[in-house]
């Protein structure tokens, strides 16, 4: 359970801080500006906590795991411009573990 958790803020951290790109309104400026090196340390944590869910869940393996797994992912997937592209199927994905659990 405490994998899910960590999932869920790591999620919620990497979502609210990664800056989002506003193409039709160009005089605003941000609130806050980040850092790129505070990306790369909330995308690398995401990325050690994806690989700590995977090796438990390769010892003990379960949904929860699964979904902890989605979870981080898809905070990865935020926090990477360039992996945008995955971030649907990482989301859709984890939607269908939750769902599961849920049904279970």
């Amino acid at each position: 359970m405490y994998w899910l958790i960590t999932a869920l803020v790591l999620a919620s951290v990497t979502f609210i801080y990664v800056p989002q790109a506003v193409t039709q309104i160009k005089n605003i400026e941000p609130a806050f500006k980040i850092d790129q090196k505070l990306v790369k340390l909330l995308s690398s944590i995401a990325m050690s906590g994806c690989i700590l869910c995977a090796v438990y869940s390769f010892y003990s393996p379960s949904l929860i795991n699964f979904a902890a797994i989605g979870f981080t992912l898809t905070s990865f997937f935020v926090a990477i411009p360039k992996l945008h592209a995955l971030l649907l199927p990482s989301a859709i994905a984890t939607a269908t573990l939750l769902l599961s659990l849920i049904f279970q």
